[in-house]
């Protein structure tokens, strides 16, 4: 029997809902899973928060949440006990202390940059406003804070601490903090980046100090120089000598004169870019010996920043002429700043690890210095910042953290170079130097040249066998340079008279102007200035000397060419001189002649007496 249409059509309906539902609620399903995944794989990331807060003040944060903002979500989060050890800054925390009221993110007001800003509302008092957090001691506390969903699970946590100041704090209780930072010349904290942090934070008493190229790059770019000597203000820079020296192997052979050298050529670079050098303080990464100490303080140096791989704590070293302190950067909790992540959260940790020392040991403390080259900026911003406000660390600048140094600290017994074999060689090749300053007045080989050279071979960065080599070929290339003047050989003169003047051929090989002693020996030519010194320019010089022959025939002339200071002999000749005048002739002939005159007056005068006195004898007779 043949159904009604209308029937069929129900069924038909009634069996396609039956495969549309489960699939509905399978979709739904589905949708729900993947927005939980989505929001399980979310992360919370603190962006900001208060360095310090006062016992009626706001903690605040800041963070950013990567999930969906759905109505259902909760932030909120738990105040635990304070932490008494540096230990506890990195462990999890156990005991509750506070809650922190959930509120729904979608409430949570939101700053410029597009991050949540949740603010905390605390009080030290038991009767005070109730709707703050009641916190009734100063401390460090650790600070949990998450987001939730309706079902109350967790979908991301961040952890922090919360440093709450004491109700009154006198500043014998804070802690001494020093910031070194160390200029880069390529990656990390570059002159431009130092700029910026300085501008910001002018009046900190931040301690600067130029990493290797440094300088060179400032000499190059003048916009960077102004920019950077701009950020300074009145705070001066630390420069270790541009050539790498060891003050104390230095010291051991009696050639401190070559650190303060190179010492004083950096400070004057310094000078001419209108920055100040600190004449006090001075990088150093090798052994200090007394003797070095010694060296150190007789150039105005007090304290030493010590750069070297080991640790050792900071105090003072005493040299026999008095002490110096040296210095030791905290490379632990500077290099606890590394790090491209959670940068917000590093620094905040540091800054609960010097809130928590200072309660212990206020001993000073320097961060920076090499540790900060993988540092990001932003943490050492939060650092800086945090020093600049008003909290449990007192920021100071290296002379005050020397003051403080009580520790001593023995002298190492040893430089961490060994120069001794080289002391002999060296002054050796100085004393030839000496006499090369003398005798070079120009050219495009100056002393200077030599100097940069000598103090490169005896920089650390050469081992024992090349340094040696080093100043012998520095030496043999001074010799090469004493030996360009030449007295060409053969050279003669014959004399028609017995004084004269000759021309005398030297030549000078060198490129420039050179200083030279001429000397000239004979028996029988008498030279009016047997000793002169003249300048010689490059090329051929014909000389002229006046001289007088003592006899006839031929005379040997020596004439030698020596360095001013007459150490050097550069050259020596036998010079020719044939004279065809007969010596003292003139003088024999001139006094013949003048007695020949005074016979003939004598004759003379006797005869007109005669005639005066008999004239007619005289008369009758010549008749």
């Amino acid at each position: 029997m043949k159904q009604p249409r209308h029937r069929t059509s129900g069924r038909l309906l009634l069996a396609a809902l039956a495969l549309a539902i489960p699939m509905l609620i399978s979709s739904s399903l589905t949708t729900e899973r993947a927005s939980a995944a989505a929001q399980s794989t979310a992360t919370m990331t603190l962006t900001s928060q208060s360095s310090y807060v006062p016992a009626e003040g706001t903690f605040e944060l800041a963070f950013s949440w990567s999930g969906e903002l759905t109505a259902d979500l909760t932030v909120g989060g738990t105040i635990f006990a304070p932490i008494t050890s540096e230990l506890g800054v990195q462990e999890s925390p156990v005991d509750l202390f506070a809650q922190i009221k959930a509120v729904p993110l979608t409430q949570v007001p939101r700053n410029e940059a597009g991050n949540y800003v949740l603010s905390i509302p605390l009080r030290s008092v038991a009767d005070g406003d109730p709707t703050r957090t009641l916190i009734l001691q100063e401390g460090v506390f650790p600070v949990n804070l998450d987001i939730r969903n309706s079902e109350g699970a967790t979908l991301a946590s961040l952890r922090t601490n919360m440093i709450r100041l004491p109700t009154e704090t006198a500043e014998g209780e804070l802690i001494s903090v020093a910031v070194l930072l160390e200029v880069a010349s390529a990656e990390g904290l570059t002159i431009d980046r130092t700029s910026v942090l300085l501008s910001r934070h002018p009046l900190l008493p931040i301690a600067v100090q130029l990493g290797d190229g440094v300088l060179t790059q400032l000499e190059n770019s003048p916009e960077l120089a102004d920019q950077f000597r701009t950020s300074l203000g009145d705070r001066p820079v630390i420069a270790a000598p541009a050539l790498n020296l060891d003050p104390s192997a230095l010291a051991s052979i009696d050639r401190g004169d070559f650190y303060g050298l190179t010492r004083d050529q950096t400070f004057e670079r310094l000078r001419s870019l209108g920055l100040t050098p600190s004449l006090d303080t001075v990088p150093l990464d090798v052994n200090l010996t007394s003797s070095g100490i010694d060296l150190l303080r007789s150039l105005g140096a007090t304290i030493v920043v010590d750069t070297g791989s080991r640790s050792r704590s900071t105090g003072f070293m005493t040299g026999s002429t008095g002490p110096i302190t040296l210095i030791q950067v905290a490379d632990d909790l500077t290099t606890s700043l590394r790090g491209r992540t959670r940068v917000v959260e590093r620094a905040h940790r540091l800054l609960a690890t010097l809130a928590i020392r200072s309660q212990t040991d206020l001993s000073p403390v320097v961060i920076g210095g090499n540790g900060l080259r993988d540092v990001p900026v932003e943490a050492i911003e939060i650092i800086l910042t945090a020093l600049d406000g008003t909290g449990p660390i007192n920021n100071v600048g290296l002379a005050r953290v020397s003051n403080e140094a009580a520790f001593p600290i023995r002298p190492d017994e040893q430089p961490s170079q060994d120069l001794s074999d080289a002391a002999a060689p060296i002054t050796e090749f100085l004393k030839l130097l000496d006499t090369y300053r003398l005798f070079f007045v120009s050219g495009n080989r100056p002393p200077s040249r030599f100097d940069a050279r000598l103090l490169e071979a005896v920089s650390p960065d050469l081992n024992q066998s090349d340094r040696l080599r080093a100043i012998v070929q520095l030496r043999e290339s001074l010799e090469g340079e004493l030996s360009g003047i030449e007295l060409p050989d053969g050279q003669s003169v014959t004399l028609a008279a017995q004084r004269a003047k000759i021309p005398i051929t030297v030549d000078n090989q060198s490129d420039g102007i050179r200083e030279v002693l001429l000397t000239f020996e004979s028996d029988k030519i008498r030279v009016d200035q047997n000793r002169t010194i003249v300048e010689l320019p490059p090329g051929v010089s014909t000389i002229s000397i006046d001289l007088e022959a003592l006899s006839l025939g031929q005379s040997p002339l020596e004439i030698t060419i020596f360095t001013p200071d007459e150490s050097a002999q550069l050259a020596t000749t036998r010079f020719g001189v044939r004279s065809t005048a007969v010596p003292g002739l003139g003088m024999l002939l001139s006094a013949a002649a003048l007695v020949f005159l005074l016979g003939w007056w004598i004759v003379t005068t006797t005869r007109e007496r005669a005639v005066r006195k008999h004239p007619a004898v005289v008369g009758h007779g010549s008749s």
